[in-house]
């Protein structure tokens, strides 16, 4: 897995700015926001295990549970059987709020002494990028270096520096410049994350092959037609 390093050096590698007008502080801080864009894109998937003590079943939620974030994938129980037996989640688990904070139930068992029960969830990844896998590490350092360009853009096009003089800079030219590279990364990251799926409108058609019960057709969907 990559390093915050792996990142900002790709960042350089990507905008290519000769003045350097970014500090390292700030490059973190947007492979910060991409990481957590990421994380909405694509969860990190982890596991934990539940332990029983032969009387429990309200468990806190595993320590990397982010709430309001994750999502319970698969539940295992008994666990490292072949093949795995896996839980109805609906049936056997219940996700409740107490006091601010989440916990889970289970609802129709309870784990022995000896007993775990393996709980496969989503999560955030961390904002070091060191969970990012390696596929997806250019995709990440994209949209990093796509907030990096959009910042140099505005800050060029903001620039009061006096242009009039031996190393003249257009300014609004390099604005435009630094912006068109963002959106080019922008949507280099989008295309990796929707592997080239694109949206598009879907006709849905529906046979409504019912009845009013004042025994009238349906006015654009004539029984002679159905």
């Amino acid at each position: 897995m990559a390093t915050t390093a792996d990142f900002l050096t790709k960042i350089d590698e990507t905008i290519k700015d000769p003045r350097d007008r970014l500090t390292t502080a700030a490059k973190t801080n947007f492979l910060k926001e991409a990481i957590r864009q990421y994380s909405r894109d694509k969860p990190r998937t982890t596991d934990a295990k539940l332990a029983g003590d032969g009387t429990l079943q309200d468990f806190p939620v595993p320590t990397t549970w982010v709430t309001d974030f994750s999502v319970l994938l698969e539940a295992e129980f008994p666990i490292d059987l072949i093949p795995p037996a896996i839980l109805d989640l609906q049936d056997n688990l219940l996700l409740v709020r107490r006091d601010g904070a989440e916990r889970i139930l289970t609802l129709l068992l309870t784990l022995g002494a000896t007993e775990s029960m393996r709980l496969v969830y989503t999560t955030q990844h961390l904002v070091d990028g060191t969970t990012v896998p390696d596929n997806d590490f250019d995709a990440v350092a994209n949209l990093t270096s796509a907030r990096a360009a959009r910042a140099i853009a505005i800050e060029l096009a903001e620039s009061t520096e006096d242009t009039i003089n031996v190393d003249v800079v257009d300014h609004q030219g390099k604005a435009r410049d630094f912006d068109d590279l963002a959106r080019s990364l922008e949507a280099s990251y989008r295309e990796h994350i929707t592997e080239g799926e694109t949206e598009v409108a879907e006709l849905l058609h529906f046979d409504t092959d019912i009845a009013f019960s004042w025994r009238r057709d349906f006015l654009t969907h004539p029984r002679r037609f159905r």
